[in-house]
């Protein structure tokens, strides 16, 4: 079952964590982060994977290469942007986002972020929260 049906049929479920590894494209991760806040527990958390790509070859949609990450980096970009919300991303694999929301939390849509390749993602990542595993673990364990 696709996530969206998913999130359709089951729009009373709650959860405390969600893992997003899906797809690897921009608009379905965005659709993906944006239906799991809203069946996320209270204290609950989102991963999110492959945020981290290393190279134009791993970043590059269709996928032309492997690993493919995909361009589910721009939904960081989002989340980094956005209000009442905790957002880090451990420097783990390629990239493990973890996601924490706060009350009257706000999703950032950037409908630019569609056209940005490579190149952009690499200006755009400096503002990103990348911490180390274990600061993960604390930030994970933290209420």
């Amino acid at each position: 079952m696709k996530s969206d049906q998913f999130f359709h049929e089951n729009n009373n479920l709650k959860f405390d964590v969600i893992f997003i590894d899906g797809l690897h494209k921009y608009e379905q991760c965005q659709r993906d982060c944006i239906n799991s806040m809203k069946h996320l527990n209270p204290n609950g958390i989102i991963i999110l994977h492959d945020l981290l790509p290393r190279s134009y070859l791993e970043e590059k949609t269709p996928k032309i290469h492997s690993p493919w990450l995909g361009d589910v980096w721009k939904v960081a970009v989002e989340l980094c942007n956005s209000r009442n919300l905790d957002f880090k991303i451990i420097n783990v694999d390629y990239g493990i986002g973890v996601l924490k929301l706060r009350n009257n939390f706000e999703f950032t849509k950037i409908p630019e972020l569609r056209e940005k390749n490579f190149s952009d993602y690499l200006e755009l990542r400096k503002k990103f929260d990348i911490i180390s595993c274990e600061q993960g673990f604390e930030f994970i364990l933290k209420d």
